[in-house]
């Protein structure tokens, strides 16, 4: 036995070291290269640019498998294809996949998709060429900005006035607890005198700073300088425990599809249970479920609601929740929000401050999934529907068993800064009666 291995006369130490000398003094020039990316498609987008719609974005076609990035870019002018962000084009913010919302910031720009390719030899960046320019789906057909001087609202008909039909909102008077146990009595008179008898407040107000203002108050005692605030009738449960605030604009004004919108403060007040909401202009005729029922918003605040808001809908037949979405934004009290609504024929979708929350179509509502007791629910949101503010105290969702307020409530206020109705791509109507 030999006591080395050998190779045709050389030890196997000796080749390793060849081979070891061999590779580390290789050229560079003999280094396999790595191309950079290289576009033969270029980038594209589809889809329409009107606020509110997405766009689809396409990487194009690169070579080998880089790395891909994308950035929308939002831009002065219109143009071709590019090698680079052309100047003008301004980086929208948190845009980085290939769907993009278009918003209302982007109504007069022309979008860009830049679509970054990286891999070891280098990066290299495609500009798809620009969308047409951004314009809104929306034309406004009406809306009630509010104005005016403190007091009486213009737009509202109330007991003190004369009637007027042309006027879009009329007071409502009742102290029936709306079919949910509510505590007050809804008034159009005065919540609250001051001491030496001139009227602080009343349940339905302009401020005077461009808001109307429904306020719900515990009614005030009689004094020498001026009277007792309570209703001269009884609510459904007896003596009424709170004065407050509701118009609508029933057998005025009516709206069908489109896109309704409204800014409103919701009061941190316990036991208020404020409401922006629609029935069906039917109501009277075919009564409820039957007519439907839109809450756009909703907020109770109790300790099960508090921070919180729902939208629903509520036909036949209806188990009193409905098909319905709660909400929780970080700041509800703390500012003006925007609650909106846009219904088309077979779809519904609920807003908070100009994002969905929630969207439900007419096959998910009227199917299995949202049944009550086996039984479909039917679908009358493709009709007229008349519009309602409120403020309630207590009741099923404001307050406790038997829709007590809670022994702290003394009531609050809901300001509305303004509503607004547009069509949708022309569809949306306001019925004048």
């Amino acid at each position: 036995m030999h006591n080395s291995l050998k190779s045709h006369g050389r030890s196997i130490g000796s080749l390793v070291a060849a081979v070891l000398v061999t590779t580390s003094g290789m050229s560079p020039s003999h280094a396999a290269t790595i191309a950079k990316p290289k576009v033969t498609k270029a980038p594209s987008i589809t889809g329409d640019a009107k606020t509110d719609n997405v766009l689809a974005g396409a990487k194009g076609t690169w070579s080998g498998s880089p790395v891909i990035s994308y950035k929308w870019y939002a831009c002065a002018a219109s143009g071709a294809t590019k090698s680079t962000i052309p100047s003008g084009c301004v980086a929208i913010s948190g845009a980085t996949k290939p769907a993009f919302t278009v918003t209302s910031s982007q109504e007069g720009k022309f979008l860009r998709l830049a679509v970054t390719a990286k891999n070891k030899g280098g990066v290299v960046i495609a500009v798809s060429a620009t969308t047409a320019k951004v314009i809104s789906p929306y034309t406004l057909l009406w809306s009630d900005e509010f104005n005016g001087p403190a007091g009486i609202p213009t737009s509202v008909q109330t007991a003190e006035q004369p009637t007027d039909p042309s006027k879009p909102w009329e007071a409502t008077i009742s102290g029936g607890g709306g079919g949910n146990r509510e505590r007050q009595y809804y008034s159009d008179g005065v919540t609250e005198y001051n001491a030496d008898g001139t009227i602080a407040h009343r349940a339905i107000e302009l401020d005077g700073q461009g808001h109307l203002v429904l306020n719900a108050a515990k009614p005030q005692a009689a004094t020498e300088n001026h009277p007792s605030t309570a209703p001269n009738e009884k609510c459904w449960y007896g003596t009424c425990e709170f004065v407050s605030g509701r118009i609508d604009t029933a057998n005025r004004v009516g709206f069908k599809y489109g896109l309704l919108e409204t800014r409103v403060m919701i009061p941190a007040s316990v036991g208020t249970w404020p409401a922006f909401w629609m029935l069906g202009a039917n109501y009277n005729s075919v009564g409820w479920p039957e007519c439907g029922e839109i809450d756009i918003m909703e907020s109770a605040y109790t300790a099960q609601r508090g921070g919180s808001i729902f939208g629903s809908l509520h036909s036949k037949p209806d188990n009193g929740i409905g098909v319905s979405r709660d909400f929780y934004p970080s700041d509800l009290y703390s500012d003006y929000h925007t609650f909106g609504l846009l219904r088309t024929p077979d779809k519904i979708e609920f807003r908070f401050d100009g994002k969905t929350y929630f969207s439900i179509t007419k096959a998910e509502a009227t199917s299995s999934a949202w049944a009550v007791g086996g039984t479909n629910r039917s679908w009358p949101f493709d009709q007229e529907f008349f519009m309602i503010y409120n403020l309630a105290m207590g009741g099923t969702l404001g307050g406790g068993p038997g829709g007590l307020a809670a022994p702290s409530a003394t009531g609050g206020s809901v300001s509305i800064d303004w509503v607004h109705f547009s069509s949708v791509n022309g569809v949306g109507e306001v019925i004048k009666h």
